[in-house]
């Protein structure tokens, strides 16, 4: 397992699960110059202008995990962009799928996704908490989510990549990322049965 992507709504744990895999030694993408210039360009865009600079950010990104080859975690690759230009309504679902479907076919694959579901009440709770993230800037909006949910799930059904959802309402930071390591344990553990 050389490259995870952690995916999910805001609020659910993405960052602190990205934090606890950095201290047992993975290496946050996002976080590299590349990345991150790109990520600042996609940032001054709005709407549908958007789409195309983060999924430019997205293609930094895996091009810095394939090149690292070590232990690689992305918080937020192209799923992330689809799902959100689906819930934001600014594709609606035949450009979405149109959308999905060039994105399975040109974008690298990661070795696994992970992605951090929470029940919409302690997620608006988590989001009203943080105290760098200024109030306005998440949306919380239940419709909203229930779209986000449902493109990831699409997106899930359609991309052939090792893909776990893990519910992090009842969990502590602790607990999520034994079970993703557990997850991709049991990965690699198929792969080296399959090489026998």
């Amino acid at each position: 397992m050389t490259w995870l992507v952690i995916e999910g709504d805001n609020g659910v744990g993405k960052d602190t699960l990205r934090a606890l895999l950095e201290r047992a030694g993975w290496l946050h993408i996002n976080a590299l110059p590349g990345p991150q210039a790109a990520l600042a360009r996609a940032r001054s865009y709005r709407d549908a202008d958007r789409i195309g600079p983060y999924l430019a950010f997205c293609r930094e990104c895996a091009a810095e995990a394939v090149r690292r080859g070590a232990l690689s975690v992305v918080v937020r690759y192209w799923p992330s962009t689809a799902a959100g230009a689906f819930a934001d309504e600014l594709i609606d679902e035949d450009q979405f799928q149109l959308l999905v479907t060039r994105c399975v076919e040109e974008f690298p694959r990661p070795d696994a996704v992970v992605e951090l579901r929470c029940a919409q009440r302690e997620r608006v709770q988590r989001v009203l908490r943080r105290s760098a993230t200024p109030a306005g800037t998440d949306n919380l909006d239940p419709a909203r989510a229930v779209r986000h949910r449902w493109a990831l799930e699409r997106i899930a059904a359609q991309w052939d990549v090792p893909w776990q959802v893990v519910d992090t309402t009842s969990l502590d930071p602790e607990q999520v990322v034994a079970v993703t390591q557990r997850w991709l344990h049991s990965l690699e553990q198929a792969v080296r049965w399959k090489r026998r």
